[in-house]
């Protein structure tokens, strides 16, 4: 008695739930507020993913998170994150969906989907014991027969899933999450894939854009991996800081550096060479130990051996020295009480990869080529390989190496050869036979000539009797950059190519056929592919492909003409900048005519038209400050309908500002945007009038440093900074008593790019879209409400100035006045940063230089 009775003056002391004051007396209720309550407790002791090591994740997560609440409690959205590989997708998406999976009936991870040779059927299984609760469940042995079955469970639950390293539209239909009708009311899906293009394909209904960490967060991460601790080492201070302005906010290579700089095993290098010709590698669970055969100018060197000798097994790495080198490796590493090991690596070459070797198993690392040839390693080991690393010689494009890779597949039929003189692909023409054998019947290329014309090559394989795919690469700024597929390899068949896929330098195309057998890719070379050779008879048997270099940014290329075909053509040529514009212009422009630099003299062209005694019709010219002023894009508007087709209206930009617009902005649109480039000479056509125009530009080589203004604004909150594109797109500004938060919209080349939000989100939103790129920002400006009310030192109101106008101010114009840039600068925008917290404390910006 005396037990029960000191029980209940204990529980006594307890708050409970009274069924009528929770649930209104209904108790079916009440239990559901029970469970709910009992997920909210439970969840933190089993969270989805290591909260504790997801540095600079919370704000990011909590983005995601509230795409994912958006819209009504029966619909189902889908939300896609993408970002670099190493940017931190996973992470993000994880932690997100480990802070809602409790108002989930069911929550499903599975993990790296896209990835080659991955066990999709294991996956299937995975999501099936997940809807269904059954132990020791039997699946059907082909993947397609297994979709029904998911399709039909998937509808009767609310669920919760996380797609991780999507790579193509059909891996969605292995898991029925290819239409929103097979999910049940309320369900959620979160796709991560690294190719925005996809997330397009795929109709997400939000897309998040992982950017990388703030300054602050990337030291923590650096200091956690290098250190284990949050902050350097006496010392280090100097060099940690320098290691975390190379890696830029992005988490995979800050953990990388990281590594080098841990305790596992003892530091060496072994210096820079000219080439590597041997790789011996001894390993058994995890790499046992590395050595190389170096070749220098003196002769060959080899290495000592970087580890133990405990590993049954050894591997041989023979390159064909001189003409085969490495561009890149990869592999798996395991972590154990806080000391990595490798478990597997794979070298790339130019010529093919050697790998695996070892398990791959673990955490994913990679070196990316960087256009250039592995010349030395370095890295840590004791007993055993800790860590490795490599010095890279990068290529410049005079002495690029790079002629020719492949042949991938095998030796049946006759070999045939397209040629490396072409300037591009423009289509790609395949037959696919999707038999109980899918392969690919032919190929067929049309290629750009260096005279612009297109050019149509033979078929390179059997008949078209079977599935025709066209890819059109007529995007003028669009070129191939590698190539991957699979082989059929058989005992009892011919060695023939099964699939194929192709990376451009803006998406990834495919794959075309089936993803079964060997896979095979060409490296990543920073070139362009312009042709292609192989073997081939009543099937494509193999293929290779031809590379020449491109410039990261692009070299002198030309974009327009911008008009209609009459008059007769001109071309003024290329120079080292435009120094003056002449124009004549009323409703359409009349003539113009251009006044050059070239080496420092002035070169001035023929009048492009003709002038008129219209009374209507004036004379402007347009004098720049070269050569701290070049112009970097031009727009304007043609004739819509009748003949003949005239340029309307012209405007011109240069890094300092806008000229125009001449003439009546009235007809169809056209506009060379901004790409980071100058223009640097103009042709077209011209009779009594202009009637087209096109420009020819070039890189700029003094892209770098930006100059920096601000930021104005108080100290709290924690810093930000969206990095550098192109220009700005647009605004969404929340507005409370003062600026709550602020989201800006870049363009980037041409694409969107919509970055996080900075800030809180109570107060009313404002979007501003600028009509771009008929629409450009010049400044934005605002007042800061100086410390003294809460919050402290803010932001309190902004205002934006375009080139049609001014949008707000958007919150009280009160306080201390800023504008960025200064009316008397004059700079191109082209990135914002600041601080933020709950409000959007500070606020500066990147300019794009002129001097």
């Amino acid at each position: 008695m005396n037990t029960w009775k000191n029980a209940l003056i204990e529980a006594k002391q307890i708050s409970g739930l009274d069924l009528q004051n929770v649930a209104n007396g209904n108790e079916a209720k009440l239990t559901e507020h029970i469970v709910k309550y009992l997920a909210e407790k439970i969840r933190p002791t089993r969270p989805l993913y290591p909260t504790k090591k997801a540095i600079g994740v919370a704000h990011l997560a909590e983005d995601v998170i509230a795409l994912l609440r958006n819209g009504g409690e029966e619909d189902v959205r889908m939300i896609g994150i993408c970002g670099t590989e190493g940017i931190g997708k996973t992470t993000v998406a994880a932690v997100a969906c480990d802070e809602i999976l409790a108002e989930f009936e069911c929550f499903v991870f599975l993990e790296n989907i896209g990835e080659v040779n991955r066990d999709l059927l294991g996956l299937q299984k995975k999501l099936l014991q997940n809807l269904m609760k059954v132990k020791g469940l039997k699946l059907y042995d082909d993947i397609h027969s297994n979709i029904n079955e998911i399709k039909s469970n998937m509808c009767r639950k609310k669920i919760l899933l996380l797609l991780d390293g999507v790579t193509g539209k059909k891996q969605m239909d292995y898991f029925g999450a290819g239409e929103r009708k097979s999910f049940h009311p309320g369900s959620r899906i979160l796709i991560t894939a690294r190719d925005p293009n996809l997330l397009k394909v795929l109709k997400v209904d939000d897309k998040y854009i992982v950017k990388g960490l703030s300054p602050d967060k990337a030291l923590q991460l650096f200091c956690h991996h290098a250190f284990d601790r949050e902050e350097p080492k006496q010392g280090y201070e100097e060099l940690s800081e320098s290691l975390i302005h190379y890696a830029g906010g992005h988490p995979l290579a800050l953990k990388r550096l990281g590594s080098y700089l841990s305790a596992g095993g003892d530091s060496w290098d072994d210096g820079q060479y000219v080439h590597i010709s041997r790789i011996a590698v001894r390993y058994g669970t995890v790499i046992d130990s590395i050595a190389f055969d170096y070749i220098d100018t003196n002769g060959s060197k080899r290495s000592i051996m970087h580890g133990g000798s405990s590993g049954e097994n050894i591997c041989e790495v023979k390159l064909a020295y001189p003409d085969e080198y490495i561009t890149s490796f990869s592999g798996y590493m395991n972590s154990n009480n806080n000391h990595s090991l490798i478990k597997s690596l794979t070298f790339r070459t130019n010529k093919r990869i050697w790998g695996p070797i070892g398990k791959e198993e673990g955490k994913y690392f990679s070196l990316p080529s960087e256009a250039g040839k592995l010349v030395g390693f370095f890295g840590r080991s004791g007993t055993l390989l800790d860590s490795i690393g490599a010095h890279i010689e990068l290529f410049s494009n005079k002495l690029y190496p790079f002629k020719s890779v492949g042949l991938f597949g095998g030796s049946g039929g006759s070999s045939w050869d397209d040629g490396n003189h072409h300037a591009n692909v423009r289509k790609i023409i395949i037959v696919f036979e999707p038999s109980t054998e899918p392969i690919i019947e032919s190929i067929t290329f049309q290629y750009e000539e260096e005279d612009g014309d297109l050019r149509l090559c033979e078929r390179h394989g059997g008949t078209d009797q079977g599935e025709i795919h066209v890819i059109d690469l007529s995007d003028s700024d669009e070129y191939l950059t590698s190539i991957s597929g699979y082989i059929r390899s058989s005992s009892s068949c011919p060695t023939v190519i099964r699939s194929l896929t192709f990376q451009s330098n803006k998406r990834t195309i495919g794959p075309v056929g089936d993803e079964k057998g060997v896979y095979f890719s060409s490296p990543t070379t920073g070139g362009k592919i312009i042709g292609f050779y192989g073997r081939s008879g009543d099937h494509l048997d193999a293929i290779g492909v031809y590379f020449e270099p491109i410039s990261h940014l692009y070299p002198i290329k030309s974009i327009g003409p911008f008009g209609g075909l009459g008059g007769n053509a001109w071309d003024d040529g290329k120079f080292s900048g435009v120094r003056e514009i002449e124009i004549m212009h009323d409703d359409i422009i009349h003539y113009i005519f251009f006044c050059y630099d070239k080496n420092g003299e002035p070169v001035c062209s023929n009048r492009r038209g003709a002038g008129t005694r219209n009374g209507k019709a004036k004379v402007t010219k347009v004098q720049l400050d070269y050569p701290r002023e070049y112009l970097t894009s031009i727009s304007g508007y043609k004739r819509e309908t009748d003949e003949p087709i005239v340029v309307y209206s012209l405007t011109f930009y240069s890094n300092k500002g806008r000229y125009g617009p001449f003439g009546k902005e009235i007809g169809r649109y056209f506009g060379y945007p901004s790409t980071g480039s100058k223009i640097i000479g103009f042709y077209g056509r011209s009779g009594s009038k202009l009637d087209s125009i096109g420009v020819y530009a070039e890189p700029i080589s003094h892209l770098y440093p930006f100059k920096s203004l601000g930021p104005f604004g108080g100290k709290g909150g924690d810093p930000w900074d969206d990095g550098v594109h192109t220009d700005v797109r647009g605004f969404d500004i929340v507005v409370g008593s003062v600026i709550e938060s602020i989201r800006v919209e870049y363009d980037y080349n041409g694409s969107s790019v919509q970055c996080s939000k900075h800030g809180g989100d109570r107060g009313n939103r404002h979007e501003v879209k600028l009509d771009y790129p008929k629409e450009r920002l010049i400044s934005i400006s605002g007042y800061i409400r100086e410390s003294g009310g809460s919050p402290p030192t803010v932001v309190q109101s902004l205002q934006i100035h375009t080139t049609r106008g001014i949008y707000g101010p958007f919150g009280k114009a009160k306080g201390k006045k800023f504008c960025i840039p200064s009316y008397a600068i004059g700079d191109r925008i082209i990135g914002f940063y600041g601080r933020s917290g709950s409000h959007l404390d500070s606020i500066g910006a990147r300019l794009e230089p002129y001097n």
